[in-house]
């Protein structure tokens, strides 16, 4: 499970660009369960996390994440990754 400020984080910003309501969001949340999260969506959220983390999100790795959930876990390896200097 991410660390509370990058779940709280995801939600900001996957409610933007969804419409989602943030409150809804919750790490089970999926494209399929949550209205607005859509193919656009999805690809301007992980702009924004490249954006904002300075990652380099491979598309591989998105068609992995399935979940709020995933992609917060995802995002928190890489930044423990790149701390590392990996």
């Amino acid at each position: 499970m991410a660390d509370a400020a990058i779940a709280n984080r995801l939600r900001e910003l996957l409610s933007f660009y969804s419409g989602a309501p943030e409150a809804t969001l919750r790490p089970d949340s999926t494209p399929q369960n949550t209205e607005g999260w859509d193919s656009l969506a999805n690809l301007n959220l992980m702009a924004a996390l490249e954006s904002e983390y300075g990652l380099t999100i491979a598309t591989r790795d998105v068609l992995k994440l399935r979940s709020l959930g995933d992609i917060g876990e995802y995002v928190q390896a890489s930044m423990a990754a790149k701390d590392r200097g990996g």
